[in-house]
């Protein structure tokens, strides 16, 4: 690593530091989070690991963001440790991307769980179900997923969602899906 982007990484963690012992502004604290994760420095984990039970939930979605960009090894270890306690739409929603991008298929019975899940938030299923399909690279597909959601789905508001989703793939095969959904 060039110097000065060593010396510009110690700086961000300096001012971190003290943001954390002046209890400073959330919003600046994210900033920090995130360009620290945008640097992609390894020696930041662990001040940034002390975030993750920040009371904010933003922060706590922004540092599980710069560990995935960090590459942090144990960062789906610590969501699967985490993801029952954790109450956030938004935190849960960086969770799953997070695992959807560790390349670490011991996440997959957790994401495969969540979308199973009867109580889980329609938002949490369908991330849950592209989580899956990028971190088995398609080999288990969201467009299949989401067309079974879809049908087999008995809340209007839940059709809605994966239809949504479904709209977002851009995959050509879930046109007709759509148009025969048209008439619920």
């Amino acid at each position: 690593m060039p110097k000065a982007r060593r010396k510009y990484v110690d700086e961000l963690m300096d001012e971190l530091e003290e943001l954390k012992e002046q209890k400073a502004s959330p919003s600046k604290l994210k900033n920090i989070i995130d360009k620290i994760g945008n640097l992609a420095d390894k020696k930041a984990v662990s001040l940034l690991l002390e975030f993750m039970d920040h009371e904010r939930d933003y922060i706590r979605a922004t540092t599980i963001q710069a560990l995935l960009k960090i590459r942090y090894k144990h960062l789906p270890e610590l969501i699967i440790e985490r993801m029952d306690g954790e109450h956030s739409m938004l935190v849960r929603v960086a969770m799953l991307e997070a695992l959807g991008e560790s390349e670490d298929e011991s996440c997959l019975p957790l994401l495969q769980e969540t979308v199973q899940d009867y109580h889980a938030p329609d938002k949490i299923k369908v991330n849950a179900i592209f989580a899956i399909d990028r971190l088995t690279r398609g080999r288990i597909s969201a467009l299949k997923m989401l067309v079974d959601y879809l049908i087999d789905a008995k809340n209007p508001k839940t059709r809605v969602e994966a239809a949504k989703a479904l709209g977002k793939l851009g995959d050509p095969r879930a046109k007709r899906f759509l148009i025969a959904q048209l008439d619920d």
